[in-house]
């Protein structure tokens, strides 16, 4: 690859001139490189494992489901997100919906996003 500097008023360089072909090879480079980032963020997220995505595809309640995923008791997610013990049984047996900010604590605590619980 050849490159021509430019150069501005005070002798600095502020640009550069390449080839067309030189150009194009670099912008698919940098597509690579985002691709391939991307692909690493990917894998490094959390796999779950069959048993819970079965659970979840039967219709079991997600908060339950990942509550119990993540090891925690009833009494552990109240403490973690300041909701009561009783409130959490209501949620998990779906005798009521949580509020939108008791949601976001529930989900902050299980560490999953707001739409894999609701």
């Amino acid at each position: 690859m050849t490159l021509e500097y430019l150069v501005d008023e005070r002798g600095n360089r502020s640009r550069v001139v390449l080839k067309l072909a030189d150009y194009e090879r670099l912008v698919v480079l940098a597509r690579d490189a985002k691709d391939v980032a991307d692909a690493r963020t990917a894998m490094a997220e959390e796999s779950l494992p069959i048993e819970l995505v079965d659970r979840i595809m039967a219709k079991e309640n997600r908060v339950l489901v990942w509550r119990e995923h993540r090891g925690l008791t009833q009494a552990a997610l109240a403490q973690l997100t300041g909701l009561r013990q009783a409130s959490i049984s209501d949620i998990e047996s779906g005798k009521t919906s949580p509020r939108m900010d008791s949601a976001r604590k529930i989900a902050d605590a299980l560490n999953v996003d707001i739409d894999d619980l609701f």
